[in-house]
This record gives structure tokens, sequence and C-alpha cells, in this order.
């Protein structure tokens, strides 16, 4: 199943992204917009170049080992999560995330 949601990207412009359930916020930015250095990792938490803010979502709070990598991340916030540990449910609605620093 393919939904949509909002990601405002590093220069405050809203987008609106396909991404189908199961696959990451990380994968589906990188797919479709493609920001210069971002999912350097692949998705394995040691980078933290998926640094987003959660601005709408109801997503389970973040493991000890993603607050782990948050820890170099600049610019965190109470709603910082990685975008490769936050995936799309069918459950999810109204969506919006801002791209970290």
């Amino acid at each position: 199943m393919i939904k949509e949601y909002k990601v405002i990207d590093r220069d405050d412009v809203t987008h609106t992204i396909p991404v189908e359930e199961g696959i990451s916020v990380m994968e589906s930015i990188r797919d479709h917009l493609t920001p210069f250095g971002w999912g350097n990792c692949g998705g394995s938490m040691v980078c933290s170049t998926c640094h987003v803010y959660v601005k709408k979502g109801n997503f389970e709070g973040p493991s000890d080992d993603e607050q782990d990598a948050l820890d170099f991340a600049e610019g965190v916030q109470p709603t910082s999560r990685l975008g490769c540990q936050l995936f799309f449910e069918k459950e999810k609605d109204d969506v919006l995330i801002k791209l970290g620093p």
C-alpha cells in the first residue's frame, strides 16, 4: 500500500513523499529528495545523517541504541529521531517530518 506524507527540507520547503508500508523514512526521503549526505551508513545507526524532527505522527520512542546515536547528532530536540528507525505503517496518518540540520 502506498501512502504519502509531508517532509520539510532544509530550505523549509514542504514536499509530499510517497512511501510504502515497511519502508523507512530515511529510504523514502533518500529515494525522493536525495539530500546531500543523507543516510550515509545505510540505516545502521552509526552516522546520524538521517536525523529528523517528527513534527506530526505517532511513532514509538527511540531505542537505547538510537538514543546513543542521536548523542552525536547536531541540533537534537525532544522530537529528534533517526529516519532509518522510523517506519511507515498503514495506521499512521498525518505525518510531518522535518530534516535535521
